[in-house]
């Protein structure tokens, strides 16, 4: 269980707006949330002089490796009840089994104690519901211990094979919540990044029930706000008709500052999926006619993770995905790394595929003026 950056953002966010109401406000989360960030990230939120207050976890070397997290080992992770505090609210951690010594013993497959029932003005999924067998009672014990004005931030897998009992689809956040007195603010997909950023897709571009296909691990992320207490009923999938929710784009934020944090990719969803296919596959069709056997691509994006597939279904090496993100260099894409592009260039590649929609003339004339001499590269773009 971890939360990342733009989590944190946004988790701190819903903090402020519950202060606003008075009182001590209470944040749950299911499992220890491993705080996956530099302290870069944290002085954003806090300012450099209480940053240096917060302090790190003894573990923190083991906690990035058990996350495959690559970040200055040295700075350490921070300890998430103080980072809490620091933030004007009291963590409980709920858990089967106790990691730290701290976490409340809860078994989410049963009905929660009573003590718990509408307590939490923030609960936090931080990719725990899918470990939990009786899923549909976890949900119901997730909406029951969430104040009335409160909110419940999910983050769960769509396509994680064996990494727990299940995966999500968007359409059981909206269909389940909506029945049961909650407002869905939004819900968004993050794909193709590290652990800290990804890459993240608005759903309020595309019906909500709209089939997808995800090659890749996936994340399904939520954001829900209780409006009223009800007692818990089960949906029925909104596409049949059923529970409160009809084929409809989804609602934007009732505030802007619950937005805070999140970066959306420059491509929809629904562009890529509808309009793009054609157009990325006849340039990579053009790579295979040309006889090239190795190719860089340009931008880290969905559309590079399918010209990687694509490629190497036809034995053509992707050597490696250029991005002007400083911070996407030294992770990969199905093992493919992420450079600049003057590694890129030092390591001598000449042929270049643009995966980016917006900027492919901007690409062009940065690679045609890269060029030690005219037509030393092979560019692959649609200008």
């Amino acid at each position: 269980m971890a939360i990342n950056a733009s989590e944190l953002a946004v988790i701190k966010s819903l903090i402020d707006d519950r202060k606003r109401h008075g009182g001590a406000v209470h944040v749950v989360s299911f499992g220890y949330p491993d705080l996956l960030m530099t302290a870069e990230n944290v002085v954003k939120i806090f300012g450099d002089e209480q940053a240096k207050t917060l302090p790190r976890r003894d573990d923190s070397f083991r906690v990035a490796v058990d996350h495959g997290f690559r970040m200055d080992l040295a700075e350490g992770v921070f300890e998430s009840f103080a980072l809490f505090k620091a933030l004007g609210a009291q963590l409980t951690v709920i858990d089967i089994i106790s990691w730290t010594g701290c976490e409340y013993m809860a078994d989410l497959n049963f009905p929660i104690d009573a003590a718990l029932k509408n307590k939490f003005d923030v609960v936090i999924d931080p990719g725990g519901l899918e470990h939990v067998f009786n899923v549909a009672q976890a949900f119901k014990n997730t909406a029951e211990m969430t104040k009335v004005g409160g909110y419940i931030v999910h983050s769960n897998p769509m396509s994680h094979i064996n990494h727990g009992f299940y995966s999500f689809s968007p359409t059981l956040y909206a269909d389940f919540y909506e029945l049961n007195g909650f407002k869905t603010h939004w819900i968004r997909r993050r794909v193709a990044g590290p652990v800290a950023d990804g890459y993240e897709f608005g759903f309020e571009d595309v019906d909500r029930l709209a089939v997808m296909n995800v090659s890749q691990i996936a994340l399904a992320l939520a954001l829900v706000q209780k409006i009223e207490d009800r007692p818990v009923r089960w949906p029925i999938q909104g596409i049949y008709g059923g529970g409160a929710s009809t084929p409809r784009p989804f609602q934007k934020p009732l505030r802007a500052d619950l937005d805070e944090g999140f970066s959306f990719a420059e491509t929809s969803f629904k562009w890529m999926t509808q309009e793009a296919s054609p157009r990325w596959r006849d340039l990579a069709d053009q790579i295979v006619k040309d006889g090239l056997q190795a190719c860089a691509i340009y931008g880290a994006s969905r559309l590079s993770e399918l010209a990687i597939q694509y490629f190497q279904e036809r034995n053509i090496k992707a050597t490696c995905i250029i991005d002007r993100e400083a911070k996407l260099w030294g992770y990969d894409i199905r093992g493919v790394p992420i450079v600049s592009l003057k590694t890129a260039l030092q390591n001598g590649e000449t042929n270049f595929y643009i995966a980016t929609e917006r900027f492919q003339e901007e690409i062009t004339s940065t690679l045609i003026s890269a060029e030690p001499e005219p037509g030393a590269f092979r560019i692959f773009s649609w200008v």
